[in-house]
């Protein structure tokens, strides 16, 4: 079994159904995933992940698509930060030795 988890976002809880920020938890072998409050996640104590997957999760291929992650429009924000840093940095003066 192997488990992978989201980062937070603002979703619907499987467990309780309600509007939370929420994390999401799939198991790649079965494909279940079960998406999860901060409520609920506390409740569930020292439950394994396994077991809550199992219990509350639903089958879903979509998430387990892929497996890497594109970042886009890095070079537009790296230009934009070299010229901040420019401007922000006083040149330095010489002084004669």
């Amino acid at each position: 079994m192997k488990i992978k988890l989201s980062a937070t976002f603002e979703g619907k809880c499987s467990v309780c159904g309600n509007e939370a920020v929420v994390f999401t938890a799939g198991d790649e072998d079965t494909k279940k995933i079960v998406t999860v409050c901060k409520g609920c996640a506390d409740s569930f104590g020292s439950t394994p992940t396994s077991e809550i997957i199992e219990k509350y999760g639903k089958v879903d291929e979509q998430p387990f698509e892929g497996g890497e992650i594109k970042i886009e429009g890095l070079d537009k924000v790296r230009k934009e930060l070299e010229s901040k840093i420019k401007k922000k940095r006083p040149r330095r003066k010489r002084t004669p030795v």
